[in-house]
């Protein structure tokens, strides 16, 4: 060929492979993700290196709209997992570029709007996630959904909810913690795995950590544990307040709501509710590889941190330590 093709204008059996283009091609511009700021938190340096990360993940979010969501059918099960992943996508870049942990001071001088920021984010990306547990047209392509779970975002979800004890957000992530457990019961049953132990114990000091705070009260009676927590006090011999109801189980995760925070397909016609219809799948080839580049490598020293009973110093603030922040 003496000329490269035309391009399409719209969304084809390609989608997907263009995503994973895009997102590649993103991390090479920005220099990839996570990073390390060798010069402190607040240096010359650092700022440009965050602000290139944020720019390039600004323009891969208006190119995901304007190239391929804007044209994307959400009737259609591939059109709308590719939705859900463009979305978890952004969320998790957004965590990476500013995770607390690349910092020397692990986060301690970071502003609280920026946490409030990350925050945001996971729980964004948490509710995005169950989102596609939940949603019967995307439950052939479940597999996707649940691998590419960002175990990062949960974490810091459930570290930043030891100091955030009330509040509609803090409901929200409360609500997308039990969800997180329900649709990975290996997570709560499987007690061998010393990740998935060490992230117990942390769920545990951040619900005690909102009964502390009399958040859970109902006039003045306190109100039952949720199963999840009723049940990592029982493998750790730690009795409940109260007894939880005899019938208490796991909810079916089709009995939750969608958010009404996140409405992952509100720039797409035709209307919002058409993805709440199954779809046949006799036209989805599953053949093909939906794996996503590696966006946030795995950080062994982090989570060997966590196993250890200590996570990072932008866990929380004490007014008694000379930065104001403890583990």
């Amino acid at each position: 060929m003496k000329e490269l093709p035309k391009e399409k204008e719209g969304v084809t059996e390609m989608l997907f492979c263009c995503l994973r283009y895009e997102v590649a091609r993103a991390l090479r511009k920005s220099g990839g993700f996570p990073f390390d700021l060798k010069d402190g938190p607040l240096s010359a340096t650092s700022i440009e290196a965050i602000a290139k990360k944020d720019k390039a993940i600004s323009e891969l979010e208006q190119l995901f709209h304007e190239k391929y969501i804007r044209f994307c059918d959400p009737s259609i099960p591939l059109h709308l997992l590719a939705i859900y992943v463009s979305k978890s996508v952004i969320c998790t870049m957004k965590l990476m570029a500013h995770h607390p942990r690349q910092y020397p001071d692990k986060g301690a001088s970071m502003p609280q709007k920026e946490k409030d920021m990350i925050f945001g984010e996971s729980l964004k990306e948490l509710e995005i996630s169950s989102m596609g547990h939940s949603t019967p047209s995307v439950q052939g392509f479940l597999w996707h959904i649940h691998v590419h779970f960002q175990l990062d975002a949960f974490i810091y979800v459930i570290s930043e909810l030891r100091h955030r004890t009330s509040g509609e957000q803090v409901d929200r992530a409360w609500k997308e913690i039990e969800l997180s457990f329900e649709q990975r019961p290996e997570m709560l049953n499987d007690t061998k795995n010393s990740l998935y132990f060490a992230i117990g114990n942390l769920t545990l000091k951040a619900w005690t950590k909102r009964e502390e705070a009399g958040g859970l009260y109902h006039g003045d009676q306190l109100v039952a544990a949720p199963r999840f927590i009723s049940v990592l006090r029982s493998q750790r011999r730690i009795p409940d307040p109260i007894p939880p109801p005899p019938a208490t189980e796991f909810r079916q995760i089709d009995t939750y709501p969608k958010s009404d925070h996140l409405n992952v397909a509100s720039n797409i016609a035709p209307s919002n509710d058409m993805y709440q219809s199954a779809q046949g799948w006799s036209n989805v080839d599953f053949s093909m590889d939906m794996n996503m580049p590696d966006i946030a490598a795995i950080d062994w020293e982090y989570y060997q941190t966590l196993l250890d009973g200590d996570l990072p110093a932008y866990a929380g603030p004490n007014p008694g330590t000379p930065n104001g922040w403890i583990v």
